[in-house]
């Protein structure tokens, strides 16, 4: 039996490191050194740049909004209501004044101005400006912008509201007795009857448009009006305003 090979001492490594160790240990402390030198600036100035540059503080008062007090809201209410009611209460008694004038003035026979114009062609005999014949004009002549208003004179009812050969579109009022007589008004040439028979109407109301229809030369109203049914001058009658 053979005995077995003896074995070979393995080399021994260099001590290279134990050389450098010295030399690592060296560098490391003076490149701890340095850091810590480092930061140790970089901190004072990153201490000192912190307190050069950080923001002044701003205190910030919060907004408070007081509710309203629910007694307050009432009495506000309170108020506009009670002033509304005086308002309504003022027109009502204006109403009731103007109505009360408007009976006066119907009593009297004192006519509302019936369009805004002037008496042109008055009551009486004239030369018809169509027909060219001497003839009885039998009211007043308004001059008026035609579609203008026209205005009842009296309160009464209406009698008639047509369109006649001569009279054009026209309306009569019959306003009753006044001063002891029968009294009846006539509105002729009208663009449009805003009326119909039968209709009750206030002085002042609106029952048509000044207009030229029948025989007429241009826009204006004819006002006619009869006393126990015989024709007589409006301009006895009538009153502006």
């Amino acid at each position: 039996m053979s005995k077995p090979a003896p074995r070979r001492a393995l080399p021994q490594p260099r001590r290279a490191n134990a050389l450098r160790r010295p030399i690592a240990k060296g560098v490391s402390a003076a490149l701890v050194t340095a850091l810590a030198s480092g930061l140790g600036v970089y901190g004072f100035s990153q201490a000192t740049s912190a307190s050069a540059t950080a923001p002044t503080p701003v205190t910030l008062t919060p907004l408070v909004v007081a509710p309203t007090p629910v007694k307050a809201v009432t009495d506000g209410y309170a108020l506009a209501s009670a002033a509304v009611v005086a308002r309504q209460d003022a027109l009502e008694t204006v109403r009731k004044e103007i109505s009360a004038e408007a009976a006066r003035l119907d009593s009297l026979g004192r006519f509302f101005f019936p369009a805004v114009g002037a008496i042109g062609s008055p009551f009486g005999m004239r030369f018809h400006p169509i027909l060219h014949i001497w003839r009885q004009h039998d009211g007043v002549d308004i001059g008026a912008d035609c579609n203008s208003p026209i205005w009842a004179s009296l309160s009464g009812t209406v009698i008639e509201a047509q369109r006649g050969s001569s009279s054009g579109n026209y309306v009569k009022i019959d306003h009753g007795i006044v001063n002891g007589h029968k009294l009846v008004s006539a509105y002729l040439h009208m663009n449009k009857i805003l009326v119909k028979k039968g209709d009750v109407v206030a002085r002042g109301q609106q029952i048509g448009l000044v207009g030229s229809t029948g025989l007429s030369t241009s826009c204006h109203l004819h006002l006619a009006v009869y006393q126990d049914g015989k024709g007589t001058d409006p301009a006895r009658f009538l009153t502006k305003g």
